[in-house]
């Protein structure tokens, strides 16, 4: 019986640049990914259809300053990708507030004990 495999490449610096799922009696499925001069994750591009084509291209932007990711946006092949489109942080690097989508799109809004634990978690549609 034959069994699903995976293939995975790395680039010199140790970090997956792809990664393909190989079903037997099936096509392959790619995953690429591309780092920045930081190392930081820049961009996944996630298999497409039927054909075996890349599909949708993934890209993440991170804050200039702390160097956390803030923005997570695709590149419109399913349409208006803006997966999320702000992220703040407070002092201790824990998310404060976080917008998935445009205009009427979901908000989180986590709150945190004085233990910096995770104490409520509220979402809500809309601004």
């Amino acid at each position: 019986m034959s069994k699903a495999k995976m293939p995975r490449h790395y680039d010199e610096a140790g970090r997956l640049e792809t990664r393909t799922l190989k079903m037997p009696g099936s096509q392959d499925f790619k995953e690429v990914f591309t780092f920045d001069g930081s190392g930081n994750l820049r961009t996944r591009t996630y298999p497409g259809g039927d054909d075996a084509s890349l599909g949708e291209m993934v890209t993440y932007d991170y804050d200039p300053v702390s160097g956390l990711p803030e923005t997570l946006t695709g590149d419109g092949t399913f349409g208006d990708d803006g997966y999320v489109t702000s992220t703040t942080y407070n002092p201790f690097g824990q998310i404060t507030a976080q917008q998935a989508g445009t205009g009427d799109g979901l908000y989180w809004d986590p709150a945190y004990d004085v233990h910096t634990r995770l104490e409520r978690s509220l979402v809500r549609q809309g601004t």
